[in-house]
């Protein structure tokens, strides 16, 4: 009969112990690179998502003050008498902070800049009467009326068929920055 060979010791059965802090090291590194690539994608595809809604508000805002424009400096332009159109972008100016500037641009250059500051009359150049664009649009620029950059929309003004000018709103970015 032969002697009953020695029980041999599993070798897992007795890590050692840095073996044991090896492994839940490296499983800890494994999800802190898992979690951090699943938020970088997520991050990734939620921006430009949420700039596309900021813009949007921007633009939906921007034809509201349009269409509240539209009317009144169709009329003024007409009748070549500006004071109901001045009273009117000034007030939207003052009650709306996140707008810098409203201008009304004949197709002749004359345009009436509205700011919080106040309104003037001026002679603005071609950039202001975009005989390319037949319909709204809204972009980024750096504006040379504020020395800054804003959401820049303008809309045609017309009426009876008639393209007598255009209507610019200046937004802000502050709003559109600390959103995003």
């Amino acid at each position: 009969m032969r002697p009953d060979p020695k029980p041999r010791q599993d070798a897992d059965a007795f890590e050692h112990p840095s073996k044991r802090v090896n492994i839940l090291f490296r499983t800890a590194l494994l999800s802190w690179i898992v979690t951090t690539f699943t938020l970088g994608i997520f991050i990734l595809s939620i921006v430009p998502y949420q700039k596309s809604i900021l813009i949007d508000r921007m633009n939906s805002t921007a034809r509201v003050v349009t269409a509240s424009l539209d009317q009144v400096a169709v009329k003024s332009i007409v009748i070549e008498n500006y004071a109901a159109i001045i009273e009117h972008c000034q007030k939207v100016v003052a009650e709306q902070p996140t707008i810098l500037y409203l201008v009304i641009t004949r197709n002749d250059g004359f345009s009436l800049v509205n700011r919080a500051s106040g309104w003037e009359r001026s002679e603005l150049d071609a950039s202001w009467r975009p005989s390319d664009l037949k319909t709204a649009r809204g972009d980024f620029r750096q504006s040379d009326l504020m020395d800054e950059e804003v959401f820049h929309y303008s809309h045609p003004l017309r009426y009876s068929g008639i393209d007598w000018g255009w209507i610019h709103i200046g937004f802000s970015l502050e709003q559109y920055t600390t959103d995003l």
